[in-house]
């Protein structure tokens, strides 16, 4: 008994699985042969959590 209904590509729109595996598919072939250090600098790089951070101390040396 199926309980999900099941759509066909053209009328699903926007497919978040598959555009999930393209991006780890993606990162995977960029951090392949970096060390662990490399990858984790890569990963700070690509995060906005940085970029909040810094952004929340600007404000709060404004105030």
């Amino acid at each position: 008994m199926q309980t999900k209904n099941h759509q066909t590509e053209s009328t699903r729109g926007f497919d978040a699985v598959a555009e999930s595996r393209r991006w780890k598919e993606a990162v995977s072939a960029t951090t392949a042969d970096m060390s662990i250090a490399e990858r984790m600098a890569w990963f700070r790089r690509q995060s906005s959590v940085v970029a909040i951070r810094n952004k929340a101390k600007l404000e709060k040396a404004h105030v």
